[in-house]
């Protein structure tokens, strides 16, 4: 699963497009946990990228998963308080894309998949 974010994360860049077909979006919901790495990856570029790089985007929102919604909100309001405490805008925290994330940060590790390479 690692590798296949990395790789959604790499094209996502490369063509300058953020995944947010509502029929991709209900088939990754539906087919993953809510722990799942995919999901925060999602809701990430929502959150980040969605009203940047998709200008339909806001037409589409009503056909999004209801589950996603309410991870976007969920975030938006752990950002939020993050910002308070940190006496930072709440807008400066969205100048950011996915790919500027660490590394691991999608990423699922165990005893089959180890931590990242802190160089990578």
């Amino acid at each position: 699963m690692n590798l296949a974010i990395d790789e959604i994360i790499r094209f996502s860049d490369c063509v300058n497009v953020v995944p947010t077909s509502p029929t991709t979006l209900h088939l990754a919901y539906e087919r993953t946990p809510a722990s799942s790495p995919l999901r925060r990856l999602i809701r990430d570029y929502v959150l980040f990228e969605a009203h940047v790089d998709q200008p339909d985007f806001d037409d589409d929102v009503h056909e999004l998963p209801v589950d996603l919604l309410a991870d976007v909100v969920k975030e938006y309001h752990v950002i939020k308080k993050d910002c308070e405490f940190k006496s930072v805008e709440v807008w400066d925290a969205y100048r950011k894309q996915v790919s500027e994330f660490a590394k691991c940060h999608y990423h699922s590790h165990n005893d089959e998949h180890p931590a990242c390479d802190a160089k990578q």
